[in-house]
């Protein structure tokens, strides 16, 4: 008997290894929620913005090469100064990038300056609004206008039909 039990639970310890050494299996509900935050950070751009890039970076990479290769100290100056000139014009649309992105935090940050003074003022008449119905033993109403059910506790009455 005590074999009997020591090889079953030596057969479900082995068991739990194997299904611990399996790979996680993705998540069907979509990225996690860190995922999404970077989601939300990192700029978006079209198809056409990141080709244009592209083509930046391979013109300053070939410049830069270019640099490299030349000997004669003239033509590498002339090169070095169209360089200078491709890094200043991307430094710039970064900027305004930068620019047009803190413009849009003012904006939202003022709509929620104005949703939060809207909030304080009404606060105490959406509050008694609750207590109220909290006491007339009204059902809380969702966002989309279907009244939330309470379940009833305990186990399923005779009278409810098995399924």
């Amino acid at each position: 008997m005590k074999r009997w039990i020591a090889a079953l639970l030596i057969g479900f310890f082995a068991a739990g290894i194997s299904l611990a050494d399996e790979s996680v299996p993705e998540r069907k509900n979509g990225p996690d929620r860190s995922e999404r935050r970077m989601e939300r950070r990192r700029p978006r751009f079209s198809q056409e913005q990141r080709e244009k890039m592209k083509a930046q970076y391979e013109a300053i990479r070939k410049l830069a090469e270019a640099i490299r290769s030349e000997t004669d100290p003239v033509k590498k100056e002339e090169l070095t100064n169209q360089l200078r000139e491709k890094l200043t014009e991307g430094a710039k649309q970064m900027q305004a990038r930068f620019r047009k992105r803190i413009e849009q935090a003012e904006k939202e940050l003022g709509k929620m300056k104005e949703r939060l003074k809207k909030g304080e003022a009404e606060m105490a008449q959406r509050v008694e609004e609750k207590l109220q119905k909290i006491l007339d033993g009204e059902h809380p109403v969702r966002r989309d206008g279907s009244e939330k059910k309470r379940r009833p506790k305990g186990p399923p009455s005779q009278t409810q039909p098995a399924e």
